[in-house]
């Protein structure tokens, strides 16, 4: 058995193919299992000399004390085992420590620990033990990522962040939760100073200086940190010729020395952030509802489905001329959102009871009950304070759940769902709960009599709407479908609720392909959708803010209209909250090494110069590249004054021609 071993993608690159997965830059590690089964097995030898053909990084993890046969002895002659069958938790331990070791994400004392000198022995032999602080010119926040990078390349033992936004409670703790994770091995110091004019940057710096010693020292010149920065560094530099070294960190070009020696910096390019570490230095979080949603079995499938229904379909006149066209993907998930609706149950919930606390006792088939989702509703609603002394039980197919509730309402709809009771359409349905945009819902798969055509559309809209549902039939993300030529409308169910999501909302399959795509690329260290980011401002996630304010009024909390008013109190102060709040959703963002890419993806026809400035916008405040995808083919002609502008404004252009060539 081998295993490739990614940067925190494990299940996407194991459904990828080996030669691709050993491709890829994305795997760094292959693990190999070794066993007798493993060394008699046709596909294990292949994947190991794939393996040393592209140069990776190999661990055998032997799992039993079978001798070596002569091509495995061959290929594993320089390479050290792990003799996991002597001691296993041993093994684990020694087997973690190497991963640690050959992924970079944290720094130990190489110094003193032979495996941490492999990987630095770049800094070893250029610079021994110099370099120990590092001083950042920092506006905070704004510059957080860009601020650790030459601390992290230098290993540095102390990090200095000088400027008027280092005291942001957010920003110290973003840059000791960065080191933190990274071993602890750096420290940092923050010192706040009330101008940021030449005097008070020289001043300071300069005391610095004295602090920990002149040729200990980098100042690291963060981009764009403006004119007094500079000059207070340059006269520095000036008065101490020859014995200050600063350097400056640039996106694809790497470290850049603005010392006598430019030898500066050489060879110390082999760290990279991870997606983690970059979201939390920025400020932000992860709020990607759709990851997963699909694995890469199905991609192949989506994308066909997709390029072939995400071009205009022309609409003819008389005599066959030219009238116009549409966007035939928006039409189709126009229809999906209009015909699958949920269902808000809890409007329909009776906020208001004096009756006394009621007793659930159901049982449900195991399918049902996963499908349905009714387990993490419930588990949901106990956690809002909705239900209490949540309890379920899992015997011979069977779950039996008991709770407390007081709104009956609740356990009338838990009650369709109960093996003994449940009909074929309620088979189709599912629960939901979205605890700030109205609570508990019921989502149904099943699509019945549906008007194909709407106000306003052509029977051209009918025929592409049509031809998409024969589509989905046949790719099976749908079932049981029926065309009414009377009084035409269809029915039909989807095969499941992630497909249901992915076909009602219209840009959504293109930004996973997307994202897809530069996963495959093997260009990036680790790529995300989804990605939600403040801007300079505290931002704790509204549900963990209505979960406080739920458990600190106690037991006493209880029922449907509790949730309800302590859900209202935390929208009204999130509104309030807004002007000091900047937010913005990036659709993908992309690491390679430390240098971040955004995405912003559209399926439009018709192109908007707002798109461009948006993403523009954010790639600038983050210092990262800026790219705008677009489900359109950018050779037409028409649309060559976009493209230009595009370019003009440093925002790269993805265009279907690009896409579809694997050009990204």
């Amino acid at each position: 058995m081998s295993v490739g071993w990614p940067r925190n993608q494990f299940q996407w690159v194991a459904t990828m193919p080996v030669k691709f997965r050993m491709q890829s830059k994305n795997v760094r590690l292959f693990l190999l299992v070794l066993s007798k089964c493993a060394q008699e097995s046709n596909w294990v030898p292949k994947e190991l000399d794939l393996a040393i053909t592209y140069n990776k990084v190999i661990i055998p993890f032997q799992i039993d004390d079978e001798m070596l046969t002569k091509p495995f002895n061959f290929r594993l002659t320089n390479v050290q085992r792990i003799e996991a069958f002597h001691n296993l938790e041993q093994a684990y331990d020694q087997l973690l420590g190497r991963i640690g070791v050959q992924t970079g994400l944290t720094r130990m004392d190489f110094f003193s620990l032979d495996e941490q000198l492999v990987e630095m022995l770049p800094f070893a032999l250029w610079y021994g033990k110099k370099y120990g602080t590092v001083i950042t010119l920092s506006d905070g926040m704004t510059t957080s990522t860009y601020d650790v990078i030459i601390p992290t390349l230098f290993c540095a033992q102390n990090a200095v962040f000088i400027g008027k936004a280092v005291n942001s409670r957010k920003y110290q703790n973003a840059i000791e939760k960065y080191f933190e994770s990274r071993g602890s091995n750096t420290a940092p110091e923050f010192i706040t100073l009330s101008a940021m004019d030449v005097e008070a940057i020289y001043t300071c710096l300069e005391e610095q200086l004295v602090k920990y010693g002149y040729h200990d020292i980098i100042i690291n010149c963060v981009p764009n940190r403006g004119y007094d920065a500079a000059l207070a560094i340059g006269r520095l530099m000036e008065k101490y010729s020859g014995n200050i070294n600063a350097v400056q960190y640039l996106q694809n070009m790497g470290i850049i020395s603005f010392s006598t020696d430019k030898n500066v910096g050489v060879g110390l390019d082999n760290k990279n952030f991870s997606l983690a570490e970059y979201i939390q230095l920025m400020g932000g979080r992860i709020a990607n509802e759709y990851a997963g949603l699909y694995d890469s079995s199905e991609y192949e499938s989506i994308m066909a489905l997709f390029k072939k229904y995400c071009e205009p379909t022309r609409l003819k006149g008389v005599g066959g001329k030219a009238q116009g066209s549409f966007n035939t993907w928006a039409a189709v998930t126009k229809f999906f959102s209009q015909s699958a609706k949920d269902t808000n149950y809890g409007d329909g919930i009776k906020q208001e009871l004096e009756a006394d606390e009621l007793h659930y006792s159901g049982s449900f088939s195991e399918d049902v009950f996963r499908n349905a989702m009714i387990g993490s509703v419930l588990d949901q609603l106990q956690t809002y304070h909705i239900i209490r002394d949540y309890e379920k039980d899992t015997a011979e197919d069977v779950v039996s759940v008991d709770f407390e509730y007081i709104n009956p309402e609740i356990g009338n709809l838990l009650q369709q769902f109960e093996h003994e009771q449940i009909t074929e359409e309620e088979r189709y349905k599912s629960l939901k709960f979205i605890p700030m945009n109205g609570g508990l819902k019921v989502s149904s798969r099943l699509v019945q009599q549906a008007p194909i055509v709407s106000s306003g559309e052509t029977e051209a809209h009918r025929k592409v709407k049509l031809a998409f549902l024969q589509d989905l039939l046949q790719r099976r993300y749908i079932e049981n479908l029926q065309i009414n030529a009377e009084d035409d409308t269809v029915s039909f169910a989807f095969c499941d609720t992630a497909t249901m999501r992915l076909m009602k909302t219209q840009g959504l399959i293109f930004e996973l392909i997307v994202y897809y795509l530069m996963r495959e690329s093997g260009k990036y260290d680790d790529v995300e959708t989804g990605v939600k980011i403040a801007w300079d401002a505290e931002d704790i996630a509204q549900e963990q803010l209505l979960i406080e304010a739920l458990d600190r009024k106690g037991s006493s909390c209880f029922g449907y209209s509790e949730y309800v008013k302590a859900r209202g109190e935390v929208i009204r102060q999130a509104i309030i909250g807004e002007a000091e709040s900047v937010k913005n959703e990036i659709d993908i963002i992309a690491l390679s090494g430390m240098n971040a890419t955004m995405v912003s993806c559209k399926t439009s026809d018709n192109d908007n110069m707002q798109w461009v400035y948006e993403i523009r916008a954010v790639s600038d405040h983050f210092q990262s590249k800026g790219v705008l995808a677009v489900s359109s083919d950018y050779r037409n002609k028409s649309r060559a004054a976009f493209a230009e502008r595009a370019n003009q404004m440093n925002v790269t252009l993805w265009g279907t021609e690009t896409l579809w060539s694997s050009k990204i």
